[in-house]
Formats: C-alpha cells, structure tokens, sequence
C-alpha cells in the first residue's frame, strides 16, 4: 500500500487544504525503512512551511522510531495522537543517541515489584527466603532497622512464626521490650531456629574443635552450649553432653573431677559444680598472684641445645695459688693449677715438662690435647711425636703468677 499526492492536471490550482492533507519525506533513506510506503515528494511543501500544522498520521502500528523522529511537528503530532505507541518505539530503541520520548500527563506505566514468598520454617527454603528479601531491601536507606524487622516478620509464614513467635511478644504485649531490634539478630536468630545446614555444619566443627585451655570456664561453657544447641547433637541426651565436657575441660578441673567424691551426675547440676569450682580456683590465683603454685605453672620440658663440642671450661687454678688469688676461676673441687701456666711450660723442643704432665693428670685432663676426661693412649695426639704448641690469642689472667711447681 502506497500513499502519495493524487495527480491532477494542474497541481498549482490545488488548494492548501489538500496539500496539507498529506505529509511528503525528502529523504528517501528513511522511506525505505517503512515498508509500503512510497517516496513521493511534495515541491509545494517547502515552499510552504506553514502547511505543517496540518498533518495526516499514518497508522499507528506502521509507525517506527524514524517517522515519529522525522520532524518536531511530527513528533508532536503522534505523541498527542497515541503516546503508548511512542514510548513503547522509544523503549524498544538499543539507539543510545535517541532523544527522550516527551512527557505526557498520563501516568508512566511501571513492572510491579515480586512478592515475597512467605516462609514456611523449612531449612530448605531458608537460603530462597534470605535471598528475596536481601533484594528488596538493599540500598534502601529510607527505612530504619525496626522497619525492616517489622517487615520480615510479615513476611514469615505459618511455620516460621511458630519457632519466631516467643522472641515477638512485644507486638501481643506492648509492656514487653522487644528482643530483636535489628536484621541481623533477626537472620541469625531465624537460621538457629530454623536448623540452616551451614550453620549446623559449622557449630558442629567448632563442637568437635573445642577446649578449655586456659580461658575461664564461665566463658567456656557459654561457648560449648551455644554451639551444642545449633549442632548436630542438639538432639541428643543431656548424658552425653556432660562426657562430652569433660573430655573439653582444663587440667585443673579434670584433675579436680578424678579426685573429688561428690560430682554430680546430672548435667546442669554438673555445669553448676564445675561453675563454683572455677571460682575457687579463680579466688586462690587472684590472692596469690605473686606466688603462683607449681601447679599452676604450665611444665615444659626445655629443648637440649646440639653442641658439636663440649663447652669451653674456665681456667682452674693450683690449690696453692688458688689461696693467694682467689678471684680467679678455678675447677670444681677447688684443688686445680692454672691451665694457662701448665700449657707454657715447655722444654726447648716444644714439648710439654714433665711436671706440666703431671699436673694434667691430677686433674684427669689428657696430656696431650688438655681435655677432661681423656686416656692419653686413646688420644689422637698421642700418636704424634712433637705436640703443636697452642697460641694463646688473649692475655692470661695469671701471667704474673709463678708457677708453684718450678719452685
């Protein structure tokens, strides 16, 4: 279907009403683009502007995004004629250098917002429910945290507000202060409650990886039982909850338990015993911080130090020379010659004296390498037929000393 100015004999008697009955396009790249329509060209439209004000709207479902664009009459005359169209063109346009469809006093149609889907207190659907209502209130800063609690609570279905319902007395009683004030104290008390899997898995590995040490046991115990409550032996008898504690708890108190005749059985009272133990012993270490107990000392057993040699020993001196100077080192026993002025007494071969020989022996010394303990004929220098004289790097503290023995 074509759409063009009729013929007539004599154009120029046209009147004006019927030339601007019809719109004519000057640009025939854009007629290509709406199919069926011909590219005719009216020469009595440009030279008459004002015959514009006056335009024929082709149907609206054989408009597209470059008619409506064509001119600014145009595009005015098709948003006063159908703006749902126009915008709906402009909407589906991926063109980024589109202009703005203009607005109109109609009210913009927007997408509805997905509802939550209540939650019914399974922990399958736990995860699902956190998701949705994360999406709704993210990045809105207008509403308070008392909003957004109230908000969830809606939200809650039949079997969730069974387990939800005791820490919300506060809305059946008003004299009642609420116990959840916050988002994440409501999550956190909603997963608990509801038996999330990650959170039964975690409290169940924390259990398992648990122990006194040395941190009080009113800590402890707060501790063991807010992780036994969301773990996989929340279900299990309170009996093995105590064998389970014991086996957790210091060394103080375990050694405590094994002498003591009066623990209880029952798990609570067991809980309350060890609780007025442990302030006991907290008492007695408080008033005697000064002095603690052996047993309160942790014992470690050093590690020996690897010495490829055995330690230097401090010079000893002559029992006779140990009575004129007595702050100089001597070996135990108090009854040793200066080592020092044993090893310089040399004859004119280099060899030690046989009075220096002697006095090595009487400290249990070897004569040959000078050290505590040795055989001489199981000496390595024993073999050797001049012993190498040793060069004393630093000065002897007994070098004014006269040897008692070359007297």
């Amino acid at each position: 279907m074509s759409f063009r100015v009729p013929d007539f004999p004599d154009t120029l008697a046209l009147s004006s009403s019927a030339v601007n009955s019809f719109i004519s396009f000057e640009t025939s790249d854009v007629m290509n683009e709406i199919p069926g329509i011909q590219n005719t060209t009216n020469p009595l439209l440009e030279h008459n502007p004002s015959g514009s004000k006056n335009i024929t709207l082709l149907p609206p479902h054989l408009w597209n995004l470059p008619y409506v664009t064509f001119s600014p009459e145009l595009l005015e005359a098709t948003t006063q004629h159908d703006p749902e169209r126009v915008s709906q063109l402009f909407s589906s346009s991926n063109d980024p250098q589109t202009p703005n469809p203009p607005t109109s006093s109609q009210p913009r149609p927007y997408l509805p917002v997905q509802p939550i889907t209540p939650y019914d207190g399974t922990p399958g659907n736990l995860r699902l429910f956190c998701s949705q209502l994360a999406n709704r209130l993210q990045g809105n800063k207008s509403i308070s945290e008392a909003e957004k609690v109230s908000f969830t609570y809606q939200c809650l279905g039949t079997g969730a507000l069974s387990k939800m319902r005791s820490s919300f007395r506060c809305l059946e009683d008003p004299s009642i202060p609420p116990e959840i004030i916050t988002l994440e104290g409501f999550l956190t008390a909603l997963k608990q409650r509801c038996e999330d899997p990650s959170l039964r898995d975690q409290a169940t590995t924390t259990v398992e990886g648990l122990f006194q040490k040395n941190i009080k046991f009113h800590e402890f115990i707060t501790i063991f039982e807010d992780n036994m409550v969301d773990s996989i032996y929340s279900t299990v008898d309170k009996s093995h909850w105590k064998l389970m504690l014991e086996r957790r708890l210091s060394s103080r108190l375990r050694n405590l338990i094994l002498t003591a005749s009066d623990v209880p059985t029952e798990y609570h009272a067991f809980v309350a015993y060890l609780r007025q133990k442990d302030a006991g012993l907290q008492d007695i270490l408080a008033t005697s911080r000064t002095g603690l107990s052996r047993h309160s000392i942790p014992i470690t057993n050093p590690t020996p130090s690897f010495r490829p040699f055995p330690p230097p020993t401090p010079p000893q001196l002559h029992p006779q020379v140990q009575s004129q100077h007595l702050n100089l080192p001597v070996s135990q026993g108090d009854s040793a010659m200066d080592l020092d002025s044993i090893s310089r007494q040399k004859d004119a071969d280099g060899r030690l004296t046989q009075q220096a020989k002697d006095a090595r022996r009487t400290l249990g010394r070897c004569v040959w390498c000078n050290k505590p303990g040795y055989i001489a004929k199981n000496c390595p220098l024993g073999t050797r037929t001049v012993a190498t004289a040793s060069v004393d790097t630093t000065p002897s503290l007994t070098e004014e000393i006269k040897d008692p023995l070359q007297q």
